[in-house]
């Protein structure tokens, strides 16, 4: 019986992953139909970076890194699609704090470079 429990625990990594890592791959697919690439390239560059880290971390069965990052390229993905249809600002983060924008902006200034963190 304890074997069988083990199994499942050890089988959930995969799972989740894939789950999310097709859940990604579709919505990136949909925002690229909306025109994204023209109307929210940002957002669907940054879907499209997250979605490949992705399956990086998936190959690697580091499975909890792959979740992490496909939940990210899922929320831009959806953001882009949002976005591409004149929706902007109507979608909520799927995970409390998680928005599809940069960390950090940097700007430059007259002799020095400063990182601003962006809220």
């Amino acid at each position: 019986m304890w074997r069988w429990a083990l199994l499942l625990i050890a089988s959930c990594g995969p799972i989740q992953t894939t789950t999310v890592i097709v859940d990604s791959e579709a919505a990136v697919a949909a925002a690229r139909l909306a025109q994204a690439a023209e109307r929210a390239p940002y957002e669907l560059a940054a879907a499209e970076a997250y979605l490949e880290k992705a399956r990086e971390e998936h190959g690697r069965a580091d499975f909890e890194d792959a979740v992490d990052l496909g939940e990210r390229a899922l929320q831009c993905a959806w953001e882009a699609l949002a976005k591409a249809e004149g929706r902007q600002g109507s979608v909520q983060p799927r995970i409390e704090g998680l928005q599809c924008r940069p960390r950090a902006e940097t700007t430059q200034t007259s002799s020095t470079t400063s990182a601003q963190v962006v809220k």
